[in-house]
C-alpha cells in the first residue's frame, strides 16, 4: 500500500473502477460490463493478459471481457428477447480469444456441451467424448436446394421456365444443373452443380413476386427435431447461421408464423439443447404431420395442386364448407359420422402411421405404406380367424 499523498507511478495505470452497475447490479436480464481489457503494461501483445501479480487474487477475465452489446440478454422462459448486435458481440469475442487464450488453430470444430442433469444414455449420445461433450465437423451443404412458397395458395411451379432459366443464369452462371417442380406438394427441387451455387440459392426469399423459404433437403440418416419459443423477428437464415456455430445443423425454419422452429441435425442423433445466441432451447422430438387437401379432403397434397372434386369436409357433398346445410356428419375418407378433419378418423390415423413408420426407419412413403399396410392385413386376418375359433368353439 501507498503511503497517503503518494501519486501512483505512471507506468502502473490504475484499472477502471467498478460501476454502480457492476455493484449493485443493472436492470434485470441486462449484463453491464466494461470491454475487454488490453494487455498490461511491460508485457507482449501477444501474450495472456489474464495472469494476474503474485499475491493477488486472479480475475474473472470472461466476466470482465462480455462486452456492453450484451445488453438485453436473459434466460429462455418462452418469452422474446431484446434485440442483439451480433457484429458487435462477434468482435467481443473475437477480442476475448486473442487476449485471454491462444485462437485454435481447429476453426472447423463445433462443440456442444450436454448437461449433466438430463443426459441420456450413452447410446442416446453416440458422439459423446469422455468430458461429456459433442464435437463435429461442419456440415457441407449439399446439391439441392427445395423452394416453397410463403403463401400456399401462391403456385411456383407455373413459372415460364425459360424465363425461370435466365434469371438463374443472371445470378449464378454455370451454377444450376436442372429444375424438378413438384405439383403435387407446390415445391422447386433445384440440382446445382457446386456448393457455392447451393450457398446462393439458399439465400433468396422470392421468385418474381412471390416470397420463398428455402432449405436443403433433409438426408434420410439425419436426425430433426424442434424448438419452441423462438421470437418471430428471427429470419431462418439467422436462426440457421446462429444456430451452426455451435451445432452441426444442416437447415432450421420456421414452421408457419409460430415460434416454433424444425432443426435438421448433421448427426443422426439429436441433441438435448441447442444454444441460440446466449439462450440455451430445449430440443423436442419432431412429428411430422400428415398434410390434407381442404378441397377433396384426400391426404398428401394441399388444394393450390388439386385437381380432384370438390368434397364437403362436414358432409361429403360437392360443394364448400361454408355452403354445407347439412345436419348429419359424414366423413369423405372412411364414411363415419364425423367430419373428414376429425383427428381420430381411421383412414388420419393410418396415414399417420404411415408418416412414423417413415420416420422412425428411415425409408420413403411408399415403402412405409406398404409395411404398414402389410402389418394391418396380417392383424386384420388374425383377428377374422380368432373370430371364426370363438364362433366355432361356442357352436360345439
Amino acid at each position: 500500500m501507498l503511503p497517503a499523498g503518494t501519486a501512483e507511478p505512471p507506468s502502473l495505470p490504475r484499472p477502471p473502477a467498478a460501476t454502480a452497475d457492476m455493484q449493485a447490479g443493472s436492470a434485470p436480464g441486462a449484463l453491464g460490463l466494461p470491454p475487454a481489457p488490453g494487455p498490461p503494461v511491460g508485457l507482449p501483445a501477444q501474450q495472456p493478459t489474464n495472469a494476474s501479480p503474485a499475491g493477488t487474487a486472479p480475475q474473472d477475465v470472461s466476466a470482465a471481457t462480455c462486452a456492453n452489446n450484451t445488453q438485453g440478454v436473459m434466460d429462455h422462459d418462452g418469452s422474446s428477447i431484446s434485440s442483439i448486435s451480433s457484429e458487435s458481440l462477434n468482435t467481443v469475442i473475437y477480442e476475448y480469444a486473442n487476449n485471454a487464450t491462444p485462437p485454435s488453430s481447429e476453426d472447423d470444430k463445433f462443440q456442444l456441451v450436454v448437461p449433466s442433469k438430463r443426459r441420456r444414455r450413452a447410446s442416446k449420445m453416440s458422439l459423446a467424448t469422455p468430458d461429456n461433450t459433442v464435437t463435429a465437423t461442419p456440415p457441407k451443404h449439399g446439391l439441392t436446394v427445395i423452394l416453397k412458397p410463403v403463401d400456399s395458395t401462391k403456385i411456383i411451379t407455373r413459372f415460364n421456365p425459360l424465363a425461370l432459366k435466365d434469371s438463374l443464369e443472371a445470378k449464378m452462371p454455370d451454377g444450376v444443373l436442372q429444375l424438378r417442380p413438384n405439383y403435387r406438394l407446390n415445391l422447386l427441387a433445384i440440382d446445382t452443380r457446386n456448393t457455392a451455387a447451393t450457398e446462393h440459392l439458399l439465400k433468396i426469399t422470392s421468385i418474381g413476386d412471390i416470397p420463398v423459404r428455402t432449405y436443403e433437403p433433409r438426408p434420410e440418416n439425419c436426425a430433426r427435431g424442434v424448438i419452441r419459443g423462438v421470437p418471430q423477428d428471427i429470419s431462418d437464415s439467422e436462426l440457421h447461421d446462429n444456430l451452426r456455430q455451435r451445432t452441426p445443423v444442416r437447415s432450421a425454419r420456421r414452421l408457419g408464423t409460430s415460434g416454433v422452429v424444425q432443426i435438421v441435425f448433421a448427426t443422426d442423433t439429436r441433441p438435448d439443447y441447442v444454444i441460440l445466441g446466449y439462450t440455451r432451447y430445449q430440443v423436442y422430438d419432431y412429428s411430422e404431420k400428415p398434410t390434407q387437401c381442404t378441397r377433396c379432403q384426400r391426404f398428401g397434397h394441399i388444394a393450390a395442386t388439386c385437381t380432384r372434386k370438390l368434397r364437403c369436409a362436414r358432409c361429403g357433398g360437392d360443394h364448400e364448407l361454408a355452403a354445407c346445410k347439412s345436419a348429419e356428419k359424414l366423413c369423405a375418407n372412411c364414411g363415419k359420422t364425423h367430419q373428414a378433419d376429425f383427428p381420430y378418423c381411421p383412414t388420419f390415423l393410418q396415414v399417420k402411421g404411415i408418416y412414423r413408420y417413415k420416420s422412425e426407419n428411415k425409408v420413403d412413403y411408399k415403402a412405409a405404406k406398404a409395411a404398414v399396410l402389410s402389418k394391418k392385413t396380417l392383424w386384420e386376418a388374425k383377428r377374422e380367424q380368432d373370430s371364426h375359433k370363438g364362433a366355432k368353439s361356442a357352436s360345439v
